[in-house]
């Protein structure tokens, strides 16, 4: 008996803290996700992605020998990129944006960036990271890696030939919008192949002020996630606390009352066995 209680009792503390979790998981699924191609919910990305870019600008810096003062840093600007991309009888929607941060030495104009691309859309999406290779007027390209990539680690030491494709596209600028067309080359993965891609983007002037905005703000609701989720735990944990609290009293009671029935039956047995 004390056995199956105990059972019961394994059994009712992992269902609800089995829900629990599931609602949890539920909700920052929901609030996390960056499925819908709209410039204004990409903050967060936006964010992380303008940290690495700045640490890959600073690494360029660290690089020259000339003095600060001969180096002007210019503007800061996201690309949001969306369209499709053809390969054989083979579509997909893609999506992407790049912070690019641009500064001045020497009197000579340089670029660097790094961006997000995904390629498919719900769970068959591959996500990858973008290192600017090169940018002009008129076109830009980019080394591809895998999303779990370190840009910083890989722009410090020199490492693109460790890159798993190239993204090349040619701009055409209009009123309202800039068309691109071009090239995906992934040599390795599910989306291994060349890729026709062809889509359209717009470009924001970021300041630093706002980034460091978001971040403050990214750190926030993490945090009150955080307090919530906790909260949620607590809760449950007081209540299955009790529910254990009222089962282990019942079994105690049952216990009690199978023991008091074998005493029974042992003295009963005890008198018939004298007799």
């Amino acid at each position: 008996m004390k056995i199956i209680n105990i059972f019961i009792i394994g059994i009712l503390i992992l269902g609800l803290l089995g829900i629990v979790l599931a609602n949890v998981e539920d909700k920052i699924a929901k609030e996390g996700k960056l499925d819908d191609i709209d410039e204004d919910i990409d903050v967060e990305t936006v964010a992380t992605l303008d940290n690495e870019t700045n640490n890959i600008v600073n690494n360029t810096l660290n690089k020259t020998k000339e003095h600060r003062e001969k180096i002007k840093i210019g503007e800061e600007r996201v690309t949001h990129f969306a369209g499709f991309a053809i390969s054989g009888d083979n579509g997909e929607p893609v999506k992407g944006l790049w912070v690019s941060q641009r500064f001045e030495r020497n009197n000579t104009n340089i670029t660097r960036a790094s961006g997000r691309f995904d390629i498919g859309h719900g769970d068959e999406k591959s996500k990858f990271k973008l290192l600017l290779k090169e940018f002009t007027n008129n076109s830009v390209s980019f080394y591809v890696f895998p999303i779990d990539a370190s840009l910083e680690r890989i722009d410090r030491e020199n490492t693109t030939s460790n890159s798993i494709g190239t993204l090349n596209l040619d701009h055409k600028k209009y009123s309202n919008i800039v068309v691109w067309k071009g090239k995906l080359v992934l040599n390795s993965g599910s989306r291994a192949g060349t890729w026709e891609v062809t889509g359209w983007s717009r470009t924001k002037t970021i300041k630093r002020g706002d980034i460091e905005e978001t971040r403050i703000q990214m750190v926030d609701k993490m945090e009150r996630e955080l307090a919530q989720a906790q909260e949620k735990v607590n809760k449950t944990r007081e209540k299955v606390q009790e529910r254990i609290g009222d089962a282990q009293e019942k079994g105690e009671e049952e216990i009690r009352k199978a023991e008091q029935k074998v005493e029974r039956v042992r003295r009963w047995w005890e008198f018939w066995k004298s007799k």
